[in-house]
């Protein structure tokens, strides 16, 4: 029932900034005659989620550093697309508001009952993380066959054992399907 001209003002103004938790808006409408009314409402922002570890290290072999072979001949993948930049690049999108680290540690034809051992007790002395992602072993079934196996389990749990006495956190992979030779 009012008249034209009317005009909206709300508290606080209308592109203000909210800070994170229930902010109270309060719009008044004045019409032609000065008649008013208002109304409120909420406004919630979320804090951005945040995750309680942000330093991971990837280690592992070729799949790890982002070499991947292809038949006989190897495909070098850039290592802008290797899994530890891709995984980055999620948990940066994901938590904003903090700063996220992953190392890429991986190594083309490492063998986890060769240097792999001794070399993750390096990385991890340097990079310090909170989080390993562990994923090795294909190297060894390749070269061991099926007959490695029992090697292969034996080093992935003397690192995994190793690593937690460090108190990191472990996250060991699942090896990718292998096709013969």
């Amino acid at each position: 029932g009012g008249s034209l001209p009317m005009t909206v003002a709300c508290t606080p103004d209308s592109g203000s900034s909210f800070p994170v938790g229930s902010t109270t808006v309060t719009c008044t409408v004045t019409d032609g005659w000065q008649k008013t009314d208002a109304c409120t409402f909420a406004i919630t922002v979320l804090a951005p989620p945040r995750i309680s570890a942000t330093k991971f290290v990837a280690f592992g072999d070729s799949i790890t550093e982002g070499d991947l072979a292809v038949g006989t001949s190897f495909l070098i993948a850039s290592a802008l697309t290797s899994y530890p930049v891709s995984l980055r690049g999620f948990l940066t999108s994901r938590y904003s508001s903090q700063s996220i680290v992953v190392v890429n540690a991986g190594l083309g034809g490492e063998r986890v009952t060769g240097a792999g051992r001794t070399r993750l007790q390096s990385v991890l002395t340097r990079e310090r993380p909170e989080v390993l992602l562990l994923m090795e072993g294909v190297n060894d079934l390749n070269f061991l066959g099926a007959a490695g196996v029992p090697n292969i389990i034996t080093a992935l749990r003397s690192m995994v054992r190793d690593t937690k006495n460090q108190g990191v956190r472990v996250f060991l992979g699942t090896l990718l399907p292998q096709r013969p030779g």
